[in-house]
């Protein structure tokens, strides 16, 4: 098993402009097509929107909240959509005609090691998926 840390990041190089990958990481909709962890999104009040999680098919609720200028997304994830607080993070950053996308993770202090641990591997996954939907979204 991998070791237990307090963040994660996973990384994804993408034949996109920066602009195109945030506004794609900013779409809620979108978001139920590569998030694991909230799949099948809709948009249930303004800016707010209810996935599934894939591993327990509970519903998640998501708040994206654009930084453009900073270069990135945060999303505020919960399963009470009055109670969403800021857990997973998206940057952006240039490299020559490329972009990286990058997703972060903090660990909760209630999340259990099995949970941190399947959290890491789905923005492993999560990042791939991103990768390919840009590179179709741009064909």
């Amino acid at each position: 098993m991998t070791a237990t840390t307090d963040s994660h990041a996973a990384s994804v190089t993408c034949a996109v402009e920066p602009p195109r990958a945030l506004e794609f990481l900013a779409d809620g909709i979108a978001l139920g097509g590569w998030a694991l962890g909230c799949f099948d999104t809709e948009e249930v009040a303004p800016g707010v929107f209810r996935g599934t999680a894939l591993d327990s098919g509970a519903a998640v609720y998501v708040r994206i909240v654009p930084r453009s200028e900073r270069g990135e997304i945060v999303y505020e994830v919960g399963a009470d959509p009055a109670a969403l607080e800021p857990r997973i993070r998206a940057t952006v950053t240039a490299d020559g005609d490329l972009c990286v996308v990058t997703l972060f993770a903090e660990r909760t202090a209630s999340m259990s090691d099995a949970d941190w641990a399947r959290t890491r591997t789905l923005h492993e996954a999560e990042v791939l998926l991103i990768g390919d939907q840009l590179a179709r979204s741009s064909a």
